[in-house]
């Protein structure tokens, strides 16, 4: 489900997955973006929420990473590309 907190004056969206098989409070920044909150059932949402602002630091630097990352697509080479470069 998604979710949304403000860490370091700035509202951030999350996506929480509760599951049952989970031990520990588990966080993901992929590469475009989405940050997803993986957590046991048992836990509470008060409790993701203080864990999220004690590692809000470390959140906001990884979002900002990400965010400069989707600027830089990543050619895939072909064949050609591959040739060219093997001759050189």
């Amino acid at each position: 489900m998604k979710k949304q907190i403000k860490l370091l004056g700035r509202s951030v969206e999350f996506l929480l997955k509760k599951n049952r098989r989970s031990k520990n409070i588990r966080l993901i920044v992929h590469s475009n973006g989405i940050f997803v909150v993986t957590a046991p059932k048992w836990v509470s949402e008060k409790v993701i929420e203080k864990f999220l602002i004690e590692k809000a630091e470390w959140i906001m630097e990884k979002l900002g990473k990400a965010k400069i990352s989707v600027g830089n697509v990543v050619k895939k080479d072909t064949k050609v590309d591959y040739l060219k470069y093997k001759i050189e």
